[in-house]
């Protein structure tokens, strides 16, 4: 299964729609590419549709055609933890979210995360301690839909000192918050970011297929 944010919503891809419960989904089954492009055309501008489900019984070729429809990039953050298990977090466009940014070049997802966040935050002495999971969202740019997969990963430091926003990412605050502040967050987030959380708080939950 991959799970999909469209307008914050989730378009979920599945070869085993049997096992899928939500029944305030509307489904369709894989016809065609195009058919797939118009029906992810009517749940965007269907601002009542909760979320949508596809399926197809070969999951790697649906979610090929899927990417057919969008420009793909990637991107990669981290969840970091500071000495006292405090949680660092961005404010930007006047939503908590957490450190990332695209891949430049070849890079690797892990070197990309590491330096998003020191960019980011003025975060250093950083160290990924594993990889968490990849999220997907979608958005537009320059007329064309583009899907964005993030690789996340947990990150430590022992960092203490002055945090620094990136003002030019339109990053207006960087916090570091405890756990019983995230309700907060969790109420004015990106709902990708509240599934990274969740992972993040149970990390045996199955996500993305890799």
């Amino acid at each position: 299964m991959y799970k999909v944010f469209v307008t914050n919503r989730p378009v979920i891809l599945t070869d085993r729609p049997d096992q899928f419960i939500e029944t305030s989904f509307g489904k369709h089954r894989f016809v065609s590419k195009k058919k797939m492009e118009l029906q992810i055309e009517a749940f965007e501008h269907d601002k009542t549709a909760i979320g949508l489900m596809v399926f197809h019984y070969d999951l790697d070729e649906l979610f090929y055609y899927f990417r057919r429809i969008c420009r793909f990039v990637k991107a990669a953050g981290g969840v970091v933890q500071n000495k006292d298990d405090e949680l660092l977090f961005i404010f930007r466009k006047k939503k908590w979210d957490l450190p990332k940014g695209k891949l430049d070049g070849d890079e690797h997802p892990r070197e990309a995360a590491l330096r998003e966040v020191q960019e980011e935050c003025g975060v250093g002495r950083l160290r990924i301690e594993k990889k968490l999971c990849d999220t997907y969202h979608t958005y537009w740019e320059d007329d064309r839909r583009v899907l964005k997969k993030t690789y996340w990963f947990t990150m430590k430091t022992n960092y203490e000192g002055r945090l620094i926003p990136q003002l030019e990412e339109d990053i207006t605050d960087v916090k570091w918050l405890k756990q019983g502040d995230l309700n907060a967050v969790s109420e004015n987030t990106y709902r990708a970011i509240n599934d990274v959380m969740e992972i993040f708080n149970n990390p045996n939950l199955p996500y993305n297929r890799e």
